[in-house]
This record gives structure tokens, C-alpha cells and sequence, in this order.
């Protein structure tokens, strides 16, 4: 794959997972170096390790296997049941209710297009929520270029 692919695929990529979280203790420039950055690293690994269950750092752990002297980082070797236990706890803590999961998913996006108003109904979900930003996360609302793009659901 050549370096541009990559670079654009691991770019949206971190833009879906929202790894743009700028540190407001930093310039925007060294922000955005980090973001552009960890989108590289992202795409890499992912190019690598396809596996959208998993994160960077547990991508990077797969790959870590060809190193014979690595002391496994524990942490990233999560079994599925584990996972899947913890998001659902999650999912379960912003939802109440006896839906199914999947249903509790489409309530918070419900809420999120709520948020937004009808006429943002249309963005992409990471346009909608770079709109909102997060005020108890110190992340500012912003606007960038905004793809047409709806996911699958």
C-alpha cells in the first residue's frame, strides 16, 4: 500500500475511533501533530491487523508476537467475553432499560441527532459529535470538512 493510502485511510480511521481529543496543556499545533501522527500509526497497524474489535495498542500486541524477547502487556490480550462484557456494562450505564444492545445504541444515536437538531441530522456520527465537542472533556466544539457519508447501521 503506498504511503498516501495509508495516510488517508489511518486518517479517517482515527477520525471514526476520535482520537482528535486535543490536551489543552499543548499548542494546537503539537495537537495536531499528535493527532496526524497517531492517525499514521493507526492506518499502519490496521492495514496490518484489520480486526475492527480491536485498538492500536491491542493491534500493535498481535504484532508484537514476532518480537521472541517482548514480555506480554497483559492488558491487551483481553479475551472477547472480557470486552464484550465491559462495553456492554457500559452500554447498560448510559441506557437504561431491558432493550437489546444494539437497541441502546440506537437510542444514544437518537439522543446524539437530537442534540445536533434536524438540520445536522444528515452528518456523519464524528460530525456530529466534532459539533458538540465535549464540554467535560475540555474538547471544543469544531467544525471541519464534513463528509455526506452516513454509516451503516
Amino acid at each position: 500500500m503506498k504511503k498516501d493510502v495509508i495516510k488517508q485511510n489511518a486518517q479517517s480511521l482515527t477520525q471514526r475511533l476520535d482520537h482528535m481529543v486535543p490536551d489543552p496543556k499543548i499548542s494546537a499545533a503539537e495537537n495536531q501533530k499528535a493527532a496526524a501522527e497517531l492517525a499514521a500509526l493507526s492506518g499502519k497497524l490496521f492495514g496490518h491487523v484489520p480486526d475492527q474489535s480491536l485498538s492500536p495498542l491491542e493491534r500493535l500486541e498481535r504484532l508484537a508476537r514476532g518480537i521472541d524477547e517482548r514480555k506480554p502487556n497483559k492488558k491487551q490480550l483481553e479475551p472477547a467475553v472480557k470486552k464484550l462484557q465491559e462495553l456492554k456494562q457500559r452500554i447498560d450505564e448510559l441506557v437504561d432499560g431491558d432493550l437489546s444492545h444494539e437497541k441502546k445504541i440506537d437510542v444514544i444515536l437518537e439522543k446524539l441527532d437530537e442534540k445536533v437538531g434536524s438540520s445536522q441530522k444528515a452528518l456523519h456520527t464524528t460530525d456530529k459529535l466534532e459539533l458538540l465537542g465535549d464540554p467535560r472533556g475540555n474538547v471544543a466544539p469544531e467544525v471541519k470538512k464534513i463528509s455526506k457519508k452516513k454509516p451503516k447501521k
